[in-house]
């Protein structure tokens, strides 16, 4: 008879112990070190860039738009949104301004960017003849 209860009793230890070891539990040490989840990534981010150019002899062949080491074009009167990018720090500058042409305002742009956000940047630039 002994040998009867020793089974049951080994299962219901054996789903305890189990249940103790994973589960949703915020308590254990991913809680508490502030650490995410494998399974759970940060949405991407992106910034809406617009670009006005204005005077006269315009730079014709448009511009570059860097943002972190990658590069665009952009033309000279356009929006243009720059997506997938990590939730984060981000830096965006304009360049292949021509020489007659001058960026009213920074020339370049720092973004800090939360999971699933977005940014806006505008560059103003004005040409003289």
């Amino acid at each position: 008879m002994r040998q009867a209860f020793a089974l049951p009793t080994l299962a219901i230890s054996a789903v305890f112990a189990l249940s103790a070891c994973g589960g949703d539990d915020l308590t254990g040490p991913t809680a508490q070190t502030g650490a995410s989840r494998a399974s759970e990534s940060a949405d991407p981010v992106s910034i809406d860039v617009a670009v006005r150019t204005t005077g006269e002899g315009l730079d014709a062949d448009g511009y570059t738009l860097g943002v972190d080491g990658k590069f665009y074009e952009v033309g000279i009167q356009e929006l243009r949104t720059i997506d997938g990018l990590a939730a984060g720090s981000h830096t965006l500058w304009l360049a292949g301004v021509a020489d007659n042409c001058e960026v009213s305002g920074p020339a370049i742009l720092r973004f800090d960017i939360a999971s699933g956000g977005a940014a806006q940047a505008d560059f103003s630039v004005e040409c003289r003849d």
